[in-house]
């Protein structure tokens, strides 16, 4: 089965993104006859004033390879740009790097991440514009589509018109560092609003083409087009915890490019909804963080859905039941919302 992504794809090595966590001040520990120290407050959950990076060893990590990621001599690397051009490229990293430099946070999820689930991360990205790297090449009008190929095998396809988007880019750094083997070095691609199965790591040929080339995974019926559907994670109240009576509930939402107008939280498994409040990234490319504030809560379980609604009007379906962990991301991606129960004590 695919718990893959595109070269996100093979093994599941993700972390899960930490929330946003801030401690209060600590109570210094008793000293005396009176029995044991105070115990260490618990950290009170805060809504976060930034948008959240995932660093690149919590990055979630999918290959369509099990081996290790390719072994690259940067001395005879080369990116090749043919087919439908009038100047075919064979380009090193030095070369591209002398390209105009882009950098952007970008948000990245795979197609086969699970409701609730953690392969997604947020990061500053680094590289060139595809744009200019087919103009170089001369692409031809003939040329409507890019075959994909990588130094691990894995091959893609995308239209010309999403590789033209001002957002598509070549990337050669993460999170202000060199690309890490297991996240593409030296070079990945990221297209705005599609999963990672469209966005390879390791790149090494791009071949213009007059038809679309149909990819690993999408031969095996996954996507072609792979846009990001609506997704919502609740990160807070961890599901086994109790909360008291005021609490938050709080995680971050994503879609594709069209963006994100709003996240919506029920309290009482889906019968109303309230609105949360959002802190937005850049560019509709990034995570949003959204909370709620609960107050007044009575003791008791409560059914808590997250609902996200992009700016096309999509929103996320209550998912089906029974079914099983990646069954319900198979063809598109999961547009499911997550939820959870949340017990609430009657203490404060």
């Amino acid at each position: 089965g695919l718990i893959t992504g595109g070269s996100d794809e093979g093994e599941i090595t993700a972390v899960s993104p930490t929330p946003n966590i801030a401690s209060n001040p600590t109570i210094p520990a008793q000293v005396g006859d009176s029995g044991p120290a105070a115990p260490t407050p618990k950290p009170t959950w805060t809504p976060p004033v930034e948008v959240q990076i995932t660093p690149n060893e919590e990055f979630y990590t999918l290959k369509y390879n099990p081996s290790p990621p390719p072994d690259v001599d940067l001395e005879t690397y080369r990116l090749v740009i043919e087919g439908e051009v009038d100047t075919p490229l064979s380009l090193s990293i030095e070369e591209i790097r002398n390209f105009p430099s882009y950098t952007q946070m970008r948000t990245l999820q795979c197609i086969s991440n699970p409701v609730g689930g953690n392969l997604i991360g947020n990061a500053i990205w680094t590289g060139v514009a595809m744009r200019e790297l087919l103009e170089a090449a001369g692409i031809r009008p003939s040329g409507k589509y890019l075959r994909l190929e990588c130094l691990d095998g894995y091959h893609t396809g995308i239209p010309v018109s999403l590789a033209m988007d001002e957002n598509s880019l070549l990337v050669y750094e993460m999170n202000g560092e060199i690309l890490p083997a297991d996240h593409g070095f030296p070079l990945r691609a990221l297209w705005p609003g599609r999963y990672g199965q469209k966005q390879p790591k390791w790149l090494t040929r791009i071949v213009v083409q007059r038809q679309p080339h149909v990819g690993h995974w999408e031969g095996q019926g996954w996507s072609d087009e792979a846009r990001i559907q609506p997704t919502s994670i609740i990160w807070q109240p961890p599901e086994q915890e109790k909360q008291p009576p005021d609490y938050y509930v709080a995680g971050i939402a994503f879609s594709t490019d069209v963006g994100l107008e709003k996240v919506e939280v029920s309290l009482d498994n889906g019968n109303t909804w309230q609105e949360a409040e959002l802190l937005r990234g850049p560019s509709p490319l990034t995570w949003t963080h959204w909370w709620l504030k609960v107050e007044g809560a009575e003791p008791g379980v409560y059914r808590v859905l997250a609902r996200a609604t992009d700016n096309n009007g999509k929103s996320q379906r209550r998912a089906k039941r029974g079914l099983g962990l990646l069954d319900d991301t198979f063809p598109n991606g999961t547009d499911a919302m997550h939820e959870i129960a949340v017990q609430v004590s009657g203490n404060s």
